[in-house]
Order: structure tokens, then sequence, then C-alpha cells
């Protein structure tokens, strides 16, 4: 079982999906689970290992959900009477996220920075543009040269930045929002991103969809230059 958890946990960081670890740490009642038995808890809710049937499986599917979306640790009692420490079985509860997945949608002067950086951070970084190169795109793992984004190129852990700056701006973001991104930003100011929305909502894009959007792109820090806009986004 133990080469099992090591193995399925190396296969999903590879794979990019995000998972949590569960342990059974200690139990002052007789149980199934005992101190020592783990498991692996996917997205889907698949449960790979043991920690105990019943009340004990069933919470734990709940927790490890919890935990793989807010990002946070949690430690999990179970007890038939939640009052009573002495009857309780304690779970450990640790989510394992993957390392963003950058994709920046355009060529200028801010994504090449936004490449630059990301990678500089150990990012997986994607560029999507027409007559983007490895000239101007060093850094990249992956250069895509078109202004096509295709589900291929999104993963789980994918977060898009449109970066277009005015080379079709609302064709780009409308592929961005029907990938459905963990994250999205538009480099944008406010008023050019309201004319571009305008756009969107008259090519079906609906008004939820636009509220998920980003923009202006990044923390207020009175960024100007295209490193220092990075630094922000």
């Amino acid at each position: 079982m133990f080469n099992e958890f090591i193995t399925t946990t190396e296969s999903l960081y590879k794979e990019k999906e995000p998972f949590a670890w569960a342990f059974i740490i200690n139990r002052k009642i007789p149980s199934s689970g005992k101190p020592g038995d783990k498991a692996i808890i996917k997205r889907d809710g698949t449960l790979i290992g043991w920690i105990g049937g019943g009340c004990t499986r069933g919470i734990v599917l709940k927790e490890a959900q919890a935990a793989i979306n807010d990002g946070k640790p949690r430690l999990v009692k179970i007890a038939p009477d939640q009052i009573e420490e002495q009857k309780a079985v304690y779970v450990y509860i640790e989510p394992v996220l993957p390392l963003p997945h950058l994709v920046i949608l355009g060529k200028s002067h801010l994504a090449m920075a936004l490449a630059k950086l990301g990678k500089a951070m150990d990012y997986q970084v994607s560029v999507v543009a027409p007559h983007a190169d490895k000239v101007s795109f060093p850094t990249a793992d992956q250069i895509i040269d078109s202004r096509e984004l295709q589900a291929e190129h999104i993963q789980p852990n994918s977060c898009i930045i449109v970066s277009t700056q005015g080379e079709g701006d609302e064709v780009a973001l409308e592929q961005a929002i029907q990938a459905k991104p963990i994250y999205l930003a538009f480099v944008a100011s406010m008023r050019k991103a309201n004319a571009i929305f305008t756009g969107l909502r008259q090519r079906g894009i609906t008004f939820d969809q636009l509220k998920g959007i980003k923009t202006p792109a990044g923390l207020d820090i009175k960024a100007k230059l295209p490193e220092e806009v990075a630094v922000s986004i």
C-alpha cells in the first residue's frame, strides 16, 4: 500500500492534478482506521488508500475537497459526539497543489516580462500569440504561434493573462473566458475593458462570466514599466 501511495502521489503531481493527503494521527476509540493509515483524495472525490469507513470516510472526503479548494491544511476531529474528546479519531489533511501554469495571450513587452518572471518563480509558462518566438520569449516552456487558444493548451492549474494590448483583444479574451481557467486577468484600463466587455456581451458572453475577470490586471502598486506591472500581476 505504501508503494501505491508514493507512485500515485508522483503520478498526480506529474500530471499537475490537485489532490490531498489524509493521515490518521490518533484514535481514542476502536475503529477500522488506525494511526498511520493514509489515503490520497483526488479532486473528483476518488479515494486511494485507507482511512476507515462509515462516517470517517465521508467527513474526510468532504474536508479534503475543502482543503483542495482553499489550499489550507486542517486537523479534523471525528467523533460520535463532537463534544467528547475521549472518543475522537484525528485526521490530518494536507492539500497538494501544483504550481500555476501561466498562459500568456499576446506578445507585448508586458507579456515578455510576465513570461520571464513566471519562469523565475518556477511556473510552467506558455505563450499564445502569432509570430511569437524564442527570441522574444527565451524562457517560455511552450510557444504557440497562433491566435487560437485550444483546449489542449489548458491544464487544471492554468492561469490566463490576456496581454494582447490592441491586437485582437476581444477574440483573445473570449477564448480565455471559454477556457474556464482558475484565474483570468485582462491587461487594460477600465475604460478600454468596458468597451471590450460591451462587445463580448453582444457575442453572447454573460455578465457572470465577465465578473470573473480581473481588470485592471494586478495589484495597484502604481506600476508603470512592464516589469513593474508583471510584478503587480
